[in-house]
């Protein structure tokens, strides 16, 4: 039987000075009349706020001590992962709206995924980019958008098809079809907007009262972060982490998944 999984806002207190855990006192954001049954909710009501300063102000002084803010997905064997908040992207809701949980077939694999079911002009431009990489065969790029993807191999199969095969295992339309799964779709947003630190690697097995920093990733762009969903728990156990002053940009970032050993900064 699958697991069920909670979804939470959850705040933090960034201690830059400390020498061991620079995430402290963790706290779930209890907003009245809001309820969060899933990672697009959180996402839908975060991505209106401009910025996590916006964010923490709509908030008040409940949570006023808070300077980071991120998403915790728990299963009910008490294993926890995070990911990090999107803001300053209002459109989403357009996707979000249209996502239907289902089946799709790509490259003769079946993939239950929330598929994005509408045809919004926000989604069309944001592939129109995409398929422009697709067909400069630009691998730089997808190793850098879609790092720990599932999305990734697809492209990389893509890209060493045989050119002169008469019956192609996958073509632009599958990858296209793919794209609309909204994991995929995210991974993509987090690598544009992000001008922080993104995929910052915390867990424990416990709910903590100190955050572990596993792993962190500069990328460029405004706020925001990646998903990604059970089926795309690819190996994260990487030694790259950034000294004080990079994860003193941090703005509460996390994509790990579940049962993730990191190191400890």
């Amino acid at each position: 039987m699958a697991k069920r999984k909670q979804y939470d806002l959850v705040g933090y207190v960034y201690d830059r000075c400390s020498k061991d855990n620079k995430f402290k006192e963790e706290e779930i954001i209890k907003i009245p009349g809001v309820l969060f049954d899933s990672l697009e909710d959180i996402d839908k009501f975060t991505a209106n706020f401009s910025s996590l300063y916006d964010l923490s102000e709509y908030l008040g002084k409940n949570y006023e001590n808070k300077t980071r803010f991120s998403i915790r997905i728990s299963d009910n064997s008490e294993r926890f992962s995070y990911r990090s908040v999107i803001y300053n992207n209002p459109s989403l809701s357009e996707v979000i709206d249209k996502l239907k949980e289902g089946t799709i077939i790509v490259a003769g694999k079946k993939r239950t995924v929330k598929l994005y079911t509408g045809s919004s002009t926000y989604f069309k431009d944001i592939w129109e980019i995409v398929e422009k990489k697709i067909l400069e065969e630009d691998r730089d790029w997808f190793n850098q958008v879609f790092s720990g993807s599932w999305y990734l191999t697809l492209i990389n199969q893509y890209f060493n098809r045989d050119p002169f095969e008469i019956s192609p295992s996958i073509t632009i339309l599958d990858l296209e079809r793919a794209f609309k799964d909204y994991g995929v779709l995210r991974k993509y947003l987090t690598f544009k907007e992000n001008s922080v630190v993104s995929n910052l690697n915390v867990t424990t097995s416990n709910i903590p009262t100190e955050t572990i920093i596993d792993k962190s990733e500069v990328k460029t762009g405004n706020y925001t972060d990646d998903i990604a969903f059970d089926d795309e728990e690819d190996d994260y156990d990487k030694e790259e982490f950034f000294d004080e002053k990079e994860l003193g940009m941090m703005a509460g970032d996390g994509d790990v998944p579940f049962g993730f050993r990191g190191r400890r900064i």
